[in-house]
């Protein structure tokens, strides 16, 4: 009995070789469960039924709604086949969309017959709020900050909402999901697996092929060292953990910061293997040899870095202002 459906979509290769853990759903899970919420997480990268799970749970429980977490690409696809069958089961339940592609495109996502709602942007807060909302029958929507609604068919929208401060969010409740299916997952990366954590979000560069210029506003925010190594420290030692994998949009946007997480991780003493999805170049480039010397000895094992093109030609034609 759910009082709240979430779906993850698939990925198609890339979802079945990150097998992370289902980052957004469980960010905009954390206040509700915090306050008691039944959530119910169908994940169709994992569930091959997923219809009939979300059938079942449509027949056995009476959702506040259903949440939909979707970027461009094959995720649109399977977010409406999940919407339609919602609909198509019952139109009174709201289908709630979140997530990169409709935050880039809220009006072109909203005007979809099988979607009642779009979180633009951060979720954490404007979720919670509009399940509060419609758990009380509220039918004006208009003060709840970065939400797209409908009003007499048209497409409305309330004001955009202030970025957050990442430590004033509650712990993610992990515990919505199978852990051992995810570090399964992602064995390739360690052999133990990897459990997926977000320290930071945001960068403040703007390159041409990244999403952070416009959901982020160019911004980077970070939890404090201390908050990171609570969540490690509860990786570790709630799950077993022997791999982290951060992320981050850009964990080294902060070079002081990140030294000063690396240094509690250091000195915590926790044997676990680090793994990063967000360095830039120039990053590396700031860190002194023994700064580098570091991530070795903690065990970094990967950094995947971002690189638009290392030509300036390339680059100038990239931003319209050259010609191939």
């Amino acid at each position: 009995m759910a009082d709240v459906l979430l779906i993850q979509p698939t990925d198609g290769f890339y979802g079945k070789s990150q097998m992370f853990h289902p980052m957004g759903l469980l960010c905009i899970s954390s206040f509700l469960d915090q306050e008691g919420y039944k959530i119910k997480i169908i994940d169709m990268r994992t569930d091959e039924e997923w219809e009939k799970t979300l059938l079942n749970e449509l027949k056995t429980s009476s959702p506040i709604c259903i949440g939909i977490t979707v970027k461009t690409g094959i995720q649109i696809l399977d977010g409406l086949k999940a919407s339609k069958l919602a609909k198509k089961y019952s139109k009174d339940i709201p289908v709630v969309w979140g997530g990169v592609h409709p935050s880039f495109r809220p009006e072109e996502t909203i005007i979809n017959e099988n979607i009642d709602f779009v979180v633009q942007g951060e979720g954490e807060y404007t979720f919670y709020e509009l399940v509060k909302a419609l758990q009380d029958g509220k039918r004006n929507f208009c003060d709840i900050k970065g939400l797209w609604y409908k009003e007499d068919s048209k497409p409305k929208s309330a004001p955009m909402r202030e970025l957050a401060d990442l430590d004033k969010f509650p712990n993610l409740p992990y515990h919505l999901v199978d852990i051992k299916t995810y570090t399964e997952g992602t064995k390739y990366q360690f052999e133990s697996g990897m459990f997926t954590l977000q320290s930071s979000r945001g960068c403040p560069f703007s390159c041409t092929y990244c999403y952070n210029s416009n959901f982020n506003r160019a911004k980077w925010r970070a939890m404090s060292p201390e908050k990171v190594l609570e969540q490690v420290k509860l990786a570790v030692n709630r799950y077993n953990i022997k791999g982290i994998g951060f992320v981050d949009d850009n964990f080294f946007a902060n070079i002081k910061r990140a030294n000063q997480t690396l240094e509690l991780i250091e000195k915590a003493g926790l044997g676990v293997k680090l793994w990063f999805q967000g360095v830039r170049v120039d990053s590396l480039h700031r860190m002194s040899e023994s700064e580098l010397q570091r991530l070795e000895k903690l065990g970094v094992e990967y950094l995947q870095i971002g690189v638009e093109s290392g030509s300036q030609k390339i680059l100038d034609f990239m931003k319209g202002k050259g010609n191939m």
